[in-house]
């Protein structure tokens, strides 16, 4: 019988002999907005801020034992706690989705027996998941149609191989590029302009803001002699 498992930091949970139990504690996302009364007003007033919460997780484990607790539990701190900050979190009854997670307060172990304890570990995870399909970079020819498969716009990373002035359109999106030095690199979801072996920043050859693909087809073109690699990262509400 294969466990579900939960994998962070590009380990999984059952490589620390945690069973992920039934009954689990698995948010969804919402929107961030308040509802306010108005007098001679039926109903509320919505006052939206445009934006989706972040989600709660909890993945309530038991831990069979088979070393010394306080073994397992350093096992597992160093291994959750092994690197501030969000990460890729996958969950083996979602195949085909990537959340983005970081673990949210301390880890505490209860100990119900020499060979048998539990742990809640719990996670913020961000309020959309990306498509493992969208992970894959796609060589891109001058006037192709590149399709969103997601449900939100998404935020692309782009490798531009050429030099000089570079005019690169995705839909209704242009990335006007001036005097570019061999390539660029445009990661529109940290909004970071480099080189081609990321060393370099190379904002001041970009001449507009950082975009998005949008949900269905995108004719993508470009001006100037260059070639297009394109990671997607098409991405639905979590």
């Amino acid at each position: 019988m294969v466990r579900t498992y939960f994998n962070f930091l590009n380990q999984k949970s059952t490589d620390f002999n945690l069973v992920i139990l039934s009954d689990q504690t698995l948010g969804s996302a919402s929107y961030d907005d308040s509802d306010i009364e108005i007098p001679g007003r039926d109903g509320y007033l919505t006052i939206t801020k445009n934006r989706l919460k972040a989600v709660d997780w909890t993945f309530k484990c038991k831990i069979l034992n088979s070393e010394p607790i306080e073994q397992v539990r350093t096992g597992i701190s160093n291994w959750l706690l092994g690197q501030a900050g969000w990460h890729p979190l996958t969950w083996s009854q979602e195949p085909g989705y990537i959340y983005t997670a970081k673990l949210d307060g301390n880890l505490s172990v209860d100990v119900i027996s020499k060979s048998n304890s539990n742990l809640n570990i719990n996670f913020i995870v961000q309020p959309f998941k990306f498509l493992t399909t969208g992970q894959n970079k796609v060589a891109i020819t001058n006037g192709q149609t590149l399709t969103n498969a997601g449900t939100l716009p998404s935020k692309p990373l782009i490798k531009i191989i050429g030099s000089g002035d570079i005019k690169l359109t995705i839909g209704s999106t242009e990335f006007d590029l001036r005097k570019v030095d061999q390539g660029i690199i445009l990661d529109c979801e940290s909004q970071t302009a480099t080189s081609l072996d990321g060393k370099r920043t190379q904002f001041d050859k970009l001449y507009s803001n950082f975009g998005t693909i949008s949900v269905g087809n995108n004719k993508i073109s470009w001006t100037g002699s260059a070639t297009v690699e394109i990671t997607p990262r098409w991405a639905v509400i979590a």
